[in-house]
């Protein structure tokens, strides 16, 4: 409220001061502490709310983004804003991380995969052969053939078998894995005549693109015959190796040169 003064002829407009005789105190916003979020289906939802103080009331606040937003992957910077009955502003900064920690989720088909018939072919094999899913919370579902690499692959039989008594069927083959990087490989389809099928196991590690990484394994057989089809191979104990991580699986037949 304005009060006029006579002065002589001149009429002066005086501002009163508040009841305390002080200006109004200044105005202040504080925004919320930073976060850290784990990434869902590319981003994260935050919640926040800043607070503010001094000024006169009636505030009027907001954010952007506001909050309950969805923040991408990484870290967003947010402001908020907020001014008082009288026309005092403020503002602040705060932070939004969104991360991405966790390994993506492989499912592998229940069932192996058949290779026949056992005529000692080289086949082509990739892991959408076996793989029935690579789902990942954050960046969602991911193509196994394009972030999936086969470290190793194993055969519970020998290489050649050439040099086992009454060796029958195997053909006397060498290089039965080819490891062609990535998610590819091929696999000799054969087995040995005397015994309950062939089972190749083949390891394989998949990675997010955020460099989370699974590991999973999943099996390839060549049945004994199909005169029981429902009849899977039987897995025994590794008998030959090819990739890294083989420990005391042999990688080589000794009636195969080494390579």
């Amino acid at each position: 409220m304005k009060a006029f003064v006579m002065l002589g002829v001149l009429a002066v407009a005086v501002s009163p001061p508040d009841c305390a005789g002080d200006p109004p105190p200044p105005l202040y916003i504080d925004c919320p502490a930073s976060q850290t979020l784990e990434c869902e289906n590319g981003g994260a939802v935050a919640s926040f709310s800043p607070s503010v103080t001094g000024g006169v009331p009636g505030y009027s606040v907001s954010c952007q983004p506001p909050s309950g937003s969805v923040f991408p992957l990484g870290c967003n910077t947010g402001t908020c804003s907020a001014s008082d009955s009288i026309g005092q502003d403020a503002s602040c900064a705060h932070q939004v991380c969104v991360v991405d920690t966790l390994a993506p989720i492989i499912t592998v088909k229940p069932e192996p995969v058949s290779l026949w018939a056992p005529n000692h072919e080289m086949l082509d094999f990739k892991l959408s052969h076996c793989v029935e899913s690579v789902v990942d919370r954050c960046h969602g579902p991911l193509d196994v053939d394009a972030v999936g690499v086969i470290s190793r692959a194993e055969s519970d039989e020998v290489e050649d078998d050439s040099l086992v008594d009454d060796a029958v069927g195997d053909g006397h083959t060498c290089r039965d894995i080819e490891l062609g990087g990535g998610s590819a490989a091929r696999l000799r389809s054969e087995r040995q005549g005397r015994g309950n099928g062939r089972v190749y196991t083949v390891h394989f590690t998949v990675t997010d693109p955020s460099g989370n990484r699974a590991s999973a394994a999943c099996q390839v057989q060549v049945v004994h015959d199909q005169s029981a089809p429902s009849d899977p191979a039987v897995r025994d104990a590794c008998q030959y190796c090819e990739g890294t991580g083989c420990g005391t699986c042999p990688s080589a037949s000794p009636a195969c040169p080494v390579p």
